[in-house]
């Protein structure tokens, strides 16, 4: 990776962690308006919501995101409407490879598959989904 490209992603990691602080309803507007996930209408991504790839998101209607979740949707991530997810919830489209045995697990690199999560769904508190 270029200097150059390593500096706008840092750029990207600064802008949106800066998002993630704005409390409320005000910051919910805010980073669905700026953060690139396409979401439907009356979705609420409360603060603290940790997003990695968010271009890769897909949210459909009356969603509620809450507080200190991770989603990692390098390998894609659709929710459906209706959904609710409660704080503390990671939800990963992403895993490292470790078949050689004769490798190093860093030196694998990555699979990533899509997670669907589909309408009228409630995922507790603290729940992980690969």
């Amino acid at each position: 990776m270029s200097w150059v490209a390593r500096l706008k992603y840092e750029f990207l990691l600064w802008g949106a962690h800066a998002l993630k602080l704005i409390p409320g309803r005000t910051g919910c507007a805010i980073r669905n308006f700026a953060l690139p996930y396409r979401c439907g209408a009356n979705v609420t991504v409360w603060e603290f919501v940790h997003i990695d790839k968010p271009s890769q998101l897909d949210i459909g209607d009356r969603v509620s995101i809450n507080r200190n979740t991770v989603i990692n949707a390098a390998g894609g991530v659709r929710i459906g409407s209706d959904v609710l997810i409660g704080p503390n919830v990671t939800i990963y489209s992403q895993s490292h490879r470790f078949s050689e045995l004769e490798k190093l697990i860093g030196e694998q690199g990555y699979d990533q598959l899509p997670v669907v999560i589909e309408s009228n769904v409630w995922i507790a508190a603290g729940v992980i989904v690969l």
